[in-house]
């Protein structure tokens, strides 16, 4: 892979992460909880779960699994910022 190749990539993904950041934070709005009462009923701390929302890529499937059922999105929703 070239040096274009990668930046062009890196960049395509920190895109990807913004657009998975908005809809997490859109389905937070949309549920009433804030971030911190998230991160509490997932059971992580809070910077943890920025940190999550900055790099998407570090959820595992157990934490997908709690923000679907937690803020109540179907499995297209889910699947579809993934």
């Amino acid at each position: 892979m070239t040096k274009s190749e990668m930046k062009a990539e890196a960049k395509r993904r920190e895109k990807k992460n913004k657009e998975i950041n908005a809809q997490i934070s859109y389905f937070l709005v949309v549920s009433g909880y804030t971030k911190q009462e998230l991160a509490s009923m997932m059971g992580i701390c809070v910077a943890t779960l920025y940190n999550k929302l900055k790099d998407p890529n570090t959820f595992t499937l157990r934490e997908v699994r709690e923000l679907a059922f937690i803020l109540k999105m179907s499995e297209s929703q889910i699947l579809a910022i993934i």
